[in-house]
């Protein structure tokens, strides 16, 4: 099977588990990514562009897998959220947001650095 393909359908099937209970958003994105192949078509597949192509929808299917996760609001007098996880959804732990690193400082050491107001 051509890479081409095999990306066309990782691409796919990341936007119907992204999209799995929106018909209208799955629609769309179907056909933005049969768009997009169909005007890719006229390339060379030797040409390094199509390499570019293939890593650039190889990324948007990893992202569609793991990064994108739909909510749907059951009671509109309610704030709250059904969100539709499934396996492939990364769950992170905020490790890197509790504690952010330092932040860069201007001047030297123990040297007062003018304010723009003084």
């Amino acid at each position: 099977m051509s890479q081409g393909l095999t990306a066309y359908r990782n691409v796919l099937r990341a936007a119907n588990l992204a999209f799995k209970n929106d018909h209208f958003v799955l629609g769309q994105a179907k056909a933005n990514i049969r768009k997009g192949f169909e005007d890719g078509r006229k390339l060379d597949p030797k040409d390094e562009d199509v390499k570019v192509r293939l890593e650039h929808i190889n990324g948007v299917a990893y992202v569609l897998r793991t990064q994108v996760v739909q909510g749907q609001k059951h009671n509109p007098d309610e704030e709250k959220y059904q969100l539709n996880l499934h396996k492939d959804s990364e769950m992170g732990d905020n490790e890197s947001i509790k504690s952010p690193p330092p932040m860069p400082t201007k001047g030297k050491k123990g040297k007062k650095v003018k304010c723009c107001s003084e």
